[in-house]
């Protein structure tokens, strides 16, 4: 609770600096439903009217999941925290202009557990190929020194223990092991460090209300992702801060409202990367990467005013989410580099309403969020939380 208090804190006192002039909105211009925890997801903002949001996103993760979608374990332990933000104005009453930019201030990856490293498939992979290699190299050099009469002779002394290491008196294959597994936990522990921080992608678009108003509402939303975030190869584990391509997308919004106080909506973002971008790779270089396909995104969600159960629970709204996301594949030079990662997620949120009680235009989100599915992605979970700030002009 305290660092969200420090969070939302800070950023209030920083982006009540734009109401300086301006006059608090009204709660019912624009809010059909009443309250503003249960306002539609896709409404357009009226003439005149700027929203501004202060993000802040934390996940973690233990587990993933493989292209089959089945989970495991993973011996690390995955943090990552963001801060972002976002300016909607509405043009017209029908219209808005929206821009959000995410930046991700966090990302650590620890070891947990040697003796849970032992255990990955990643590990013992890595383990039999490079102790093969390593058999394969010191019974070619055992062979030419005539200790064995072919190289498959050698390996299979190796193997079986018999070869000694004429310095150690230890078996060859013995001290191969040790070494082999000791090189993998060492750049376990010390690969993954902190991750990239600094700017992600910016997301620029507008929003057109299609049915404004009524018991069923929708609109359409264009817009583009620009890549000012960083792309680069890093760990598998961990996330940079941008995609590397420029993309197109249109969003389409449909809300519920099939009484006051319960607002359902659909939401769903396709995207299709317009320009190719650069990744930078390891050496310095950079290579072309795209995104091969559409990525789709969105969720459906409840929200319900708790005002219906009496006047001083205006404030309050509860929120129900079902999440996923279905993105494209990295391609390099035309060879896949990446497969298709999908997510699916659950989550559940509060949201206060300070415009009813106190005249203050203002609201606050919060809401935790853990996956149920996904394909070769991690088992992420944990907290959104959003401080938004109605001003009009």
């Amino acid at each position: 609770m305290k660092t969200r208090i420090r969070f939302l804190l800070p950023s209030l006192a920083a982006i009540s600096l734009l109401a300086w002039g301006a006059a608090p909105v009204a709660l019912a211009e624009g809010n059909e439903t009443g309250w503003y925890s249960t306002e539609p997801a896709g409404k357009t903002l009226p003439a005149g009217v700027v929203q501004v949001r202060a993000i802040q996103v934390k996940r973690s993760a233990d587990a993933q999941y493989d292209a089959d979608g089945n989970k495991s374990s993973i011996p690390y332990d995955i943090s990552t925290s963001a801060n972002g933000a976002a300016f909607e104005l509405g043009l017209t009453n029908r219209l808005s202009l929206q821009l959000y930019a995410l930046k991700y201030t966090n990302q650590t990856v620890k070891l947990r557990s040697v003796d849970d490293l032992r255990a990955t498939t990643t590990y013992q992979t890595a383990y039999d190929t490079a102790v093969a290699a390593q058999v394969a190299q010191k019974a070619a050099v055992l062979q030419a020194l005539g200790a064995c009469p072919s190289t498959a002779v050698c390996s299979a002394a190796i193997t079986s223990g018999a070869a000694l290491d004429p310095t150690t008196g230890l078996p060859i294959m013995t001290l191969i092991q040790s070494g082999v597994d000791a090189a993998i936990v060492d750049a376990a522990e010390t690969a993954y460090a902190d991750g990239e921080t600094g700017l992600g992608d910016t997301r620029v678009g507008f929003l057109y209300a299609l049915i404004p108003s009524g018991s069923v509402q929708s609109s359409i939303g264009l817009g583009m992702t620009l890549p000012t975030g960083k792309y680069k190869d890093t760990p598998d584990t961990m996330r940079t801060t941008g995609r590397g391509v420029t993309e197109a997308g249109v969003q389409f919004n449909l809300d519920l409202l099939p009484f006051r106080g319960l607002t359902l909506s659909l939401q769903n973002t396709s995207g299709q990367m317009v320009q190719k971008g650069k990744k930078s790779a390891s050496d310095g270089t950079e290579v072309d990467v795209e995104r091969d396909g559409m990525r789709n995104y969105g969720f459906a969600r409840a929200a319900f005013g708790l005002g219906v159960f009496g006047s001083w629970l205006v404030p309050v709204g509860l929120t129900a989410t079902y999440g996923y996301d279905n993105d494209s594949k990295e391609k390099i030079d035309n060879e896949v580099t990446k497969e298709k990662v999908t997510r699916k997620s659950m989550a559940t949120g509060v949201r206060l309403d300070f415009y009813s009680t106190w005249k203050i235009p203002v609201r606050i989100d919060f809401e935790q969020e853990r996956t149920v599915g996904a394909t070769n992605n991690y088992n992420l979970s944990g907290t959104t939380a959003q401080l938004k700030l109605l001003l009009k002009f």
